[in-house]
């Protein structure tokens, strides 16, 4: 993302599988795109590492559907009760990955305007 492009309402993704930092420690991997998507008011995201998706028995593909269904299930609780109930689902991966999640939600509704305060007397 540019510094001078219009990011309101708006957030870009990385695609693909290397660590973020891969120019900096001169690691190779696929090319990076960047891709933007507008998250309309109400929308959850969910980001994730590995261990949630990868698991013995399960196909990734498997995986990620699931969570998928647990998110839209769940959006309408709390981020903490979503979080939950997507760990309390989800089968134990069986090899000892760690799992971190972290959830967004766009306010449904706008704030109000700040309006300036005069302290002119």
């Amino acid at each position: 993302m540019h510094g001078d492009e219009e990011v309101a309402g708006r957030t870009a993704v990385r695609a693909g599988g290397a660590a973020l930092v891969q120019a900096d420690l001169g690691l190779t991997g696929p090319e990076r795109t960047d891709s933007r998507i507008t998250l309309t008011p109400g929308s959850a995201l969910l980001l994730y590492t590995d261990g949630l998706v990868e698991r013995t028995g399960q196909t990734m593909t498997e995986a990620i559907d699931l969570t998928a269904q647990l998110l839209t299930d769940h959006t309408r609780q709390s981020l903490p009760e979503l979080l939950d109930a997507i760990m309390d689902q989800v089968p134990a991966s069986g090899t000892g990955d760690d799992i971190a999640l972290l959830a967004l939600r766009i306010p449904a509704t706008q704030p109000p305007p700040i309006q300036a305060a005069s302290t002119e007397q």
